[in-house]
């Protein structure tokens, strides 16, 4: 990309609106596919390095990519590690002392608010979750 110069991508998009309500001037639109478009976007990037800034390592050795502005939306104290720092800087969150399977479960439950929960690992998320307030 040229400095001072955009690259403008059309991308096509069928989205049906339908009004929800009128005061005065202003109409209110919503898309009724929204809410279930965004948790369908939000889950598809649970452990996907599309975009990640973030690196959790697990007790397995196995590294779980993950999103700043979704680990800070949800979590005050990663919230406030993340405001610490330089935006651009990939953060490494040592969980070391978590299973790879406690780690996945965790940030299901941070990304989509909702987890199936195992009784073996119930005690370790809730650890994690008291741990960064989410």
């Amino acid at each position: 990309q040229i400095p001072g110069h955009h690259i403008y991508t059309q991308l096509p998009c069928d989205y049906t609106f339908s009004c929800e309500s009128q005061k005065g001037d202003i109409k209110t639109s919503s898309d009724d596919n929204h809410s279930p478009s965004l948790m369908s976007g939000l889950r598809s990037l649970i452990g996907n390095s599309w975009m990640s800034d973030v690196a959790i390592h697990t007790a397995s050795g196995i590294v779980i990519p993950a999103h700043k502005l979704i680990l800070a939306m949800r979590c005050t104290i990663l919230k406030k590690v993340f405001e610490d720092s330089a935006n651009n800087e990939k953060h490494v969150l040592d969980m070391k002392n978590t299973s790879f399977d406690a780690a996945l479960h965790f940030l299901n439950f941070i990304y989509t608010g909702s987890t199936e929960w195992k009784e073996d690992i119930i005690e370790e998320l809730l650890e994690k979750a008291k741990k960064v307030r989410c």
